[in-house]
């Protein structure tokens, strides 16, 4: 609903809600954009702010698609371009301190089709001891959330935004905005006393096999079968 993407627009946006909120939130888990990232330091100062792993690897695979013949071959039964794709995802689920150990891994054994991809993940998301990545590696480092069952994206945000803003009328006047919003507020108000009465919301099964089967290789994680992890 913010008008533009400038960091000074999301910063007066984070500043309201600040006005509005008792405490400064321990994390945020946002989408990557800089000007994001840039705006919540400066307004809540010490905040750990996360970016969501579902757009992670969505740059991943927008940068991935350029390299010849990755579509052509990713969906094959047997296909280097998929056990690249997964394999680079991956890093996001070990410790952090071995992520620039298993980066060189991938950088030794994928052949050099790879390489432009790789030297992108390594300027954007990889710091080293000369320079500081655009998104350094706690910022989409999955290892500990998982451990401690925290979220590893922002969808369900995005889920929620996708239905209030579906509606027949696609241009509102401010006064149906509000109204709207009147509803929707009483509608979370409702849901967060079922919640505190004991309510457990389903979650869907294959989502909860997911995230257990996630949980458990991470749990098991080894540092010497990091290829096949």
């Amino acid at each position: 609903m913010l008008p533009n993407k400038e960091q000074t627009t999301y910063s007066k946006f984070f500043r309201t809600i600040k006005s509005l909120i008792n405490k400064d939130p321990k994390s945020v888990n946002v989408d990557f954009e800089k000007a994001v990232f840039n705006a919540l330091s400066s307004v809540f100062p010490g905040v750990h702010i996360y970016g969501c792993y579902f757009h992670l690897t969505q740059n991943f695979w927008r940068k991935m698609i350029k390299i010849p013949g990755f579509l052509e071959n990713f969906y094959k039964k047997e296909s280097k371009f998929k056990d690249a794709f997964f394999m680079c995802k991956s890093l996001c689920y070990v410790p952090q301190q071995d992520v620039r150990y298993i980066y060189k891994k991938l950088k030794a054994v994928l052949d050099n089709s790879f390489l432009p991809f790789l030297d992108y993940v390594g300027k954007y998301y990889i710091e080293n001891r000369l320079k500081t990545a655009r998104f350094p590696i706690p910022t989409w480092n999955l290892y500990c959330r998982v451990l401690d069952n925290l979220p590893r994206t922002n969808n369900t945000v995005e889920c929620w935004h996708n239905v209030f803003t579906t509606t027949e009328k696609k241009h509102l006047t401010i006064f149906e905005l509000v109204e709207k919003m009147r509803l929707e507020q009483s509608h979370t108000e409702n849901n967060i006393v079922q919640i505190r009465s004991g309510l457990v919301f389903e979650r869907n099964v294959d989502q909860i096999r997911l995230d257990k089967r996630i949980f458990n290789l991470v749990l098991n994680y080894d540092r010497n079968d990091c290829l096949i992890f």
